[in-house]
């Protein structure tokens, strides 16, 4: 779609088009990622010439953007490893209001290891792959306010090779079990969660770098509202532009499990407006 200005210049007239019939106030572009699809990077001839392609869109969706006072915005990797090889941030700082860190999904179920959904903080100094690692990556390539960031309102399940072996970095057998719901094998809405903690012998494993929760052969990892809080608060007090929550519909919206509609949004809020203040759980 990106090899050709022709091609560029037919999605751009066609999303102008949507935008437009829907009102939107913008558009986000959720390439994941430039160069380094499924996250594995190759600098080869090919590669390189899809980052100036990537590029080229960006610059030329800005300029159509504008005109009609349209926001502009991108989801970008969370891995400094991939974020360097994938981007251009003097081109992404020059075109987008904002960037979504899409700190969502730094690990998943595909992994051979369990490992937490969104760290907390680094098992080893070696390892990039907390939340402050990642903006202190990004807030020292961008401007600051143009970070927003993004985390999950839903866990990922692993089935472990040996009940015996239940802590981050367990080997795993493939994905874990599906929600009663969502009916994706290694993924559960936090609705499903919380539930089933409610509902089912689950064992509670907190630790500083995160939260899981085992039963039999199933490791799922998640944020709880505490979480949310702790990573927004501190990504406001560095001075980012907002927070996002993947997604929605994947809340305890109905207020099944909590004590009010909403626990990880409400979470969210308080870490964006009020990030000095110690928030009110349940």
């Amino acid at each position: 779609m990106v090899s050709t200005k022709e091609r560029r210049t037919s999605f751009i007239e066609s999303a102008l088009k949507l935008i437009k019939k829907w009102n939107f106030d913008g558009l986000q572009l959720a390439w994941q990622y430039p160069v380094c699809g499924q996250e594995i990077c190759t600098e080869t001839d090919y590669e390189n010439e899809e980052k100036c392609n990537f590029n080229a869109l960006l610059t030329e969706l800005s300029k159509s953007l504008r005109q009609y006072n349209l926001e502009f915005s991108a989801v970008v990797s969370p891995n400094p490893k991939v974020a360097a090889v994938a981007y251009d941030p003097e081109v992404l700082t020059a075109t987008l209001d904002w960037m979504a860190i899409a700190a969502n999904d730094y690990y998943w179920s595909a992994n051979s290891r369990t490992e937490y959904l969104l760290p907390l903080q680094s098992s080893a100094p070696s390892e990039v792959c907390d939340y402050k690692t990642m903006l202190s990556y990004w807030s020292s390539v961008v401007p600051v306010r143009q970070l927003v960031m993004s985390v999950p309102a839903y866990g990922r399940s692993y089935t472990l090779r040996s009940e015996l072996f239940v802590h981050p970095g367990a080997p795993t057998a493939g994905a874990g079990d599906a929600g009663n719901y969502t009916q994706v094998p290694g993924f559960m809405a936090y609705y499903e969660i919380c539930n089933g903690l409610k509902t089912q012998s689950w064992e509670e494993m907190p630790t500083e770098e995160g939260m899981s929760i085992v039963r039999g052969s199933q490791w799922v990892t998640f944020l709880r509202p505490q979480e949310v809080f702790k990573i927004i608060s501190t990504s406001s007090k560095m001075g980012i532009r907002g927070a996002a929550l993947w997604a929605l519909d994947l809340d305890d919206w109905r207020s099944e499990c909590s004590c009010e509609p909403w626990p990880l949004l409400t979470a969210m809020r308080q870490g964006v407006f009020e990030p000095n203040i110690s928030p009110t759980l349940c």
